[in-house]
């Protein structure tokens, strides 16, 4: 966020994986090319989440399709439609790490090539009261991120 009004600190960088369903063609595989994306179908969350946008890029980057006729309202939404066999999606480590990697239904499948990754962090409005709140927050937060997820954080 980049509007004068704000103040923006990034907290760290959350890869991105791409999630199947277990009889999906590509599930036995556990590495892909990106150009393999090419012709998949892709969910993703509705425009009103960051995350959408990112998504959307990376659709048009290897030539997939986003399914905007079915856009997921969270990413428990997105998990229940790829099991459903409406597509693949691209789910935020943190959520791969607790949710899908123990669910025998869906396959989490590594792209070669560069990382996939969002942006995380916190933003508030300059004129906030609560300044020095935030601001502690976003060390809280960055420290808890350092001590916690470095394994997670490596992959980008």
């Amino acid at each position: 966020v980049s509007e004068a009004e704000f103040v923006s600190h990034p907290l760290f960088r959350e890869p991105l994986y791409l999630v199947v369903a277990a009889d999906h063609p590509l599930a036995d595989r556990g590495s892909i090319q990106r150009a393999e994306l090419a012709g998949q179908d892709v969910l993703a969350l509705g425009r009103a989440h960051r995350l959408h946008e990112v998504i959307v890029a990376l659709c048009e980057e290897y030539g997939a399709r986003l399914r905007y006729d079915f856009e997921g309202t969270s990413l428990d939404t997105l998990r229940e439609m790829v099991m459903m066999g409406l597509g693949v999606t691209f789910l935020p480590g943190l959520y791969v790490r607790r949710e899908i990697l123990s669910d025998p239904d869906l396959k989490v499948i590594e792209l070669h090539g560069r990382s996939i990754f969002r942006n995380v962090g916190i933003v508030w409005r300059k004129s906030s009261s609560l300044q020095g709140a935030y601001e502690h927050l976003t060390r809280f937060f960055a420290g808890a991120v350092e001590r916690e997820l470095a394994d997670l954080m490596a992959a980008c």
